[in-house]
């Protein structure tokens, strides 16, 4: 697939009237078409984990789950876009309906601030351009897989799929994102099993009443010596 940045000459202009040109950096930005079943989804994305992203998606928007089986996925460039064509068999499996997640993970407070400065410090896309958001999927003490894309929310689904198509339990490990924790990113997190997910930015109040609903630990304002837990801090030790 594509680059994720581009090259391009612009002119810099400062409140005194200097003018330079200077070559900049651009994160590039592709169109992908979903074909599901004949129902079609278009976004915006950066064109990187095209088949992780796809699977986290269509878990996102309920459209796949454990009744289905993916029984073909087919991902190609035409015209400047990039086309998916997917079909899903439903396999007549009891659909898992998870409201209230259930899991014991704690985590150290020392390792949030540790894991936190290994994700910003590993955000190299972001740092060239200024266009890209991240997110990490991490354990306890490591960074597993870190992704960055224009979207928030495609990082997110990256990560989902990712972690279906690893096979990776989720109820131990925690999310990271460098955006703010919108209503949408926590209703994502409910369909994972994720427990935690932290962000040097703000929660929303939709976003931690949905949190409190359904066990979710949110942690915003991240800095290099202090965060807040906005629900569920029974998971963090000091």
């Amino acid at each position: 697939m594509s680059s994720l940045i581009s090259k391009k000459f612009i002119s810099k202009i400062k409140s005194d009237g200097f003018k330079e040109s200077l070559e900049d950096f651009l994160g590039v930005e592709k169109i992908l078409k979903i074909n599901v079943n004949n129902q079609v989804f278009s976004l915006s994305i950066s064109p990187s984990y095209i088949k992780e992203l796809i699977i986290g998606f269509l878990i996102s928007q309920n459209i796949l789950d454990n009744s289905h089986l993916i029984k073909n996925l087919d991902i190609f460039e035409k015209n400047n876009e990039i086309i998916a064509n997917i079909y899903l068999e439903d396999v007549k499996i009891e659909k898992n309906c998870r409201n209230v997640l259930k899991s014991n993970f704690k985590i150290k407070s020392q390792n949030l601030f540790k894991l936190f400065k290994d994700f910003q410090k590993n955000a190299k896309l972001f740092k060239l351009t200024g266009a890209f958001h991240s997110a990490a999927l991490a354990e306890e003490d490591r960074i597993i897989f870190l992704v960055e894309d224009i979207s928030r929310n495609n990082t997110i689904d990256k990560i989902i799929g990712y972690a279906f198509l690893k096979g990776i339990s989720l109820s131990n490990k925690l999310l990271l994102v460098s955006c703010r924790i919108s209503y949408q990113i926590v209703s994502k997190i409910v369909k994972t099993g994720i427990p935690i997910v932290v962000s040097r930015s703000a929660p929303t109040s939709l976003a931690v009443e949905l949190a409190e609903k359904s066990n979710i630990t949110v942690i915003g304002f991240l800095r290099e010596e202090r965060f807040n837990v906005y629900s569920h801090s029974y998971r963090i030790i000091i």
